[in-house]
């Protein structure tokens, strides 16, 4: 009797579980590379940002998910024995469940509280005319990540060419609007995240001279 033809080398190598499992850790290991040294900017220095952090662990247990449910796949077509229990094959599928469970809960956490944030920053602003020529301006934000950046415009007219910069959300500075009646003061903060507040300017000088 003849016995049954044995694959060849190649087909088992294609079709082996430690081979796929060997490329997708190579493949996981270049992006993981390419993520930490790639870029004009290292990905150490971004991750005090906690946008920046929580979007990377949701991306890596993701990636991590697919590719052990990628395993647990092609060991269920390739190598487990359907006429005996291959008790290793279960045990994947339990851990690979619990892996779901976990990347589920960590990308709803991470949209639901991205619906949530913010849309824009709250302005508050003062202006007062102090002379003829010089108007006080006293602006403060709400919300935001700090540091703050301020940008005034008296009328239809920017009042600086560079951003005024703020560490705690305060301004105060007096600037020259002669004739100007009102003030827009536009803020912005470390996450781009932008408010803009118009304001009339009060006449204090008029008040002085009654």
């Amino acid at each position: 009797m003849g016995g049954r033809q044995q694959p060849s080398m190649f087909w088992r190598v294609v079709t082996s579980s430690t081979t796929w499992s060997v490329v997708l850790l190579v493949v996981v290991f270049v992006f993981i590379g390419w993520a930490v040294w790639g870029g004009s900017r290292p990905l150490v220095d971004q991750l005090p940002n906690q946008e920046f952090a929580r979007g990377l662990i949701t991306l890596l247990f993701v990636l991590f998910t697919i590719g052990f449910a990628a395993i647990v796949l092609i060991h269920g077509l390739f190598v487990s024995d359907v006429t005996q229990e291959d008790r290793r094959f279960a045990r994947g599928r339990e851990v690979l469940g619990l892996f779901i469970g976990i990347v589920g809960t960590i990308v709803g956490f991470y949209f639901g509280s991205a619906e949530k944030a913010p849309t824009k920053l709250d302005v508050a602003v003062n202006a007062q005319r102090q002379s003829e020529k010089k108007v006080a301006i006293s602006a403060h934000v709400a919300g935001g990540t700090p540091p703050y950046q301020f940008t005034i415009t008296l009328g239809s007219k920017k009042t600086t060419d560079q951003p005024l910069k703020s560490p705690d959300g305060w301004l105060s500075t007096e600037i020259d609007g002669n004739g100007a009646t009102e003030v827009t003061v536009e803020a912005s903060d470390l996450k781009d995240l932008k408010g803009t507040k118009k304001e009339k300017i009060k006449d204090t000088t008029k008040d002085g001279k009654k």
